[in-house]
């Protein structure tokens, strides 16, 4: 039975298992650590401020780097052309157009993210149930903190955890009169929480799905409340045919709905979040005038972009500014209609596959909210939006579960083929 199992052009009877099977469980269990760090900074610490994301980032591709010569499949070269060729083209071109090379780098750097999945492939690493549980602590320390606040145990203002996130600007957190709940704990990687909730719907863990629906209410902004509720109510009525079972949901959310008109004064709540989604819409559309008139005078800028660290005047904001909140515009503006294409691509391209496929409709619902809260949050170039670029191509290019025969003896098999390929190569030296 052994014997014909393969790995690329190469049998079981041809290889000599190497000596150092422990060095390689080691070396395996080595870029396990450093993925769980950097999920688990990315997640909670997306400002890295102990520069741990960094950090496990670059120990990743350091100790890897020969991986990327052995890759063969389209997937693997896709997610090393926008993670190497893409990230440098941009930074480079951005230091041309608007100076200061590591301040560009800096911004342009996440899209190196994308050079973990030829190593995740490599090591066979489930990356989707590891992001999934990432997020389900992040759920749970959401939930947890709002619980301590509504009994009087550790208000959020006495939080120390809590303070910590929001001074390391890791963290919004507040009570606002304008918002459902009153309260606002909205971690900067909260958006990943839908990549959560749809891996729960397709394992069937309803009250798990619940607690991801929660938190992301619990966050307070508009767009991920909307969103969330959207994402939710999608996700079950697809993974629950019945009728019966599609009519007790309907039934469900009208009472809650009610509940909340009841409870509170929700037509003075419905004013006020009124007025200042005014005051946010006049901002955004000034900026986007501002953008096309910058547009007007600089028509080069349109094609080729004026940088990361480029600046405008913003009329919606009365002065020069750099970031912006409509992700998509500023990202035109950034790196220019070219580039600009290629990125959009590097986006869709999860969702274009998953649809040839006909299957993953619960994660195309999940990432396809999470593009649309960030065309109005910076979630696009960041570690949040490309961890999520990234689980989307794990979840597009995954393949059936291995057995545990092939999930113990082909990392052997790959690793063994490498050290004869290397040999062979010292030989005709």
């Amino acid at each position: 039975m052994l014997d014909n199992i393969k790995i690329r052009s190469f049998k079981l009877h041809d290889l000599r298992i190497p000596d150092g099977i422990g060095e390689l469980r080691f070396y395996q269990l080595a870029n396990i650590f450093l993925l769980v760090l950097y999920t688990l900074n990315a997640l909670f610490i997306p400002y890295d401020n102990f520069q741990l994301k960094k950090l496990a980032l670059g120990l990743l591709i350091i100790i890897n780097i020969r991986c990327y010569f052995h890759i063969r499949k389209m997937d693997e070269i896709f997610a090393v052309f926008f993670g190497s060729v893409v990230m440098m083209a941009t930074v480079v071109q951005s230091t041309l157009f608007s100076g200061g090379f590591f301040s560009n780098l800096k911004i342009g750097y996440t899209f190196s993210i994308l050079l973990l999945y030829p190593i995740i492939k490599m090591h066979r690493i489930d990356y989707i149930k590891l992001l999934a549980i990432g997020t389900m602590l992040l759920a749970f320390f959401i939930v947890g903190m709002f619980l301590l606040d509504l009994v009087g145990v550790l208000p959020i203002y006495s939080n120390p955890i809590l303070m910590w996130l929001y001074r390391t600007e890791n963290a919004n957190i507040g009570k606002y009169p304008s918002l459902l709940i009153g309260i606002s704990l909205f971690l900067k990687a909260s958006p990943l929480l839908l990549a959560g909730m749809a891996y729960s719907f397709e394992k069937k863990k309803l009250f798990l799905s619940l607690i991801f629906l929660v938190a992301i209410v619990l966050t307070g902004t508009r767009a991920n409340m909307f969103m969330g509720i959207a994402c939710f109510g999608f996700c079950y009525i697809y993974s629950h045919k019945k009728v019966s079972e599609r009519t007790v949901a309907v039934i469900l959310l009208l009472a809650a709905a009610g509940f909340v008109i009841y409870k509170m004064d929700f037509f003075n709540w419905i004013q006020e979040v009124a007025k200042k989604k005014v005051n946010s819409d006049g901002i955004r559309t000034g900026t986007l005038d501002s953008m096309f008139l910058y547009w007007k005078q600089h028509p080069l800028n349109f094609f080729f972009g004026s940088g990361y660290m480029g600046e405008f005047y913003n009329s919606g904001r009365k002065g020069i500014t750099r970031d912006v909140e409509l992700s998509y515009w500023n990202l035109l503006r950034q790196v220019g209609l070219f580039q600009f294409c290629i990125l959009m691509y590097m986006y869709v391209k999860p969702i274009i596959v998953l649809l040839k496929k006909k299957t993953g409709y619960l994660y195309i619902a999940a990432y396809v909210a999470y593009l649309l809260i960030a065309y109005t949050n910076p979630f696009l170039i960041t570690s949040t939006g490309l961890t999520m670029v990234l689980f989307m191509y794990c979840v597009a290019y995954r393949k059936k579960k291995q057995s545990d025969l092939e999930q113990i003896i082909t990392p052997v098999l790959v690793y063994a083929a490498e050290m004869e390929s290397e040999e062979e190569s010292d030989e005709a030296l």
